[in-house]
């Protein structure tokens, strides 16, 4: 039974070596916009269980992080053809392009930067 949907399937707004990230919404609330994780398909040679175990992993570590300087994330999902990790979706764009399009002054960057360190404090008490 599907729990979610792309609000556009072919916008990416982030990209990684495990997979892309979309935007994504909950077919109970479309007004709470989310991040959809859609991982990477299985490489060749690599075993199923392996594929799987790595998903699982990286979910039930994200799951258990809960801070307000770290996304939230909240769900597991297999569609059947793909895995999805659904996430806290953060507006505005990745700090770093902001940054350089010169959209945020130092005060906020110094704000952002306190914020990040204090998200990586938090990982690292863990």
């Amino acid at each position: 039974q599907r729990k979610y949907r792309f609000l556009d399937s072919n916008r990416v707004i982030g990209k990684g070596a495990s997979g892309v990230v979309r935007l994504a919404c909950r077919l109970s609330d479309a007004t709470v916009p989310l991040a959809a994780k859609e991982f990477r398909r299985r490489r060749r040679g690599e075993e199923a269980c392996d594929y799987v175990r790595k998903l699982t992993a990286e979910f039930a570590i994200a799951s258990r992080l809960h801070h307000p300087h770290v996304v939230e994330t909240f769900d597991m999902v297999h569609d059947g053809k793909r895995w999805l990790e659904v996430m806290e979706w953060c507006s505005g764009g990745d700090l770093f392009t902001a940054i350089q399009a010169g959209r945020i002054g130092c005060d906020e960057i110094d704000s952002c930067f306190r914020q990040l360190v204090e998200g990586v404090q938090y990982l690292h008490s863990l």
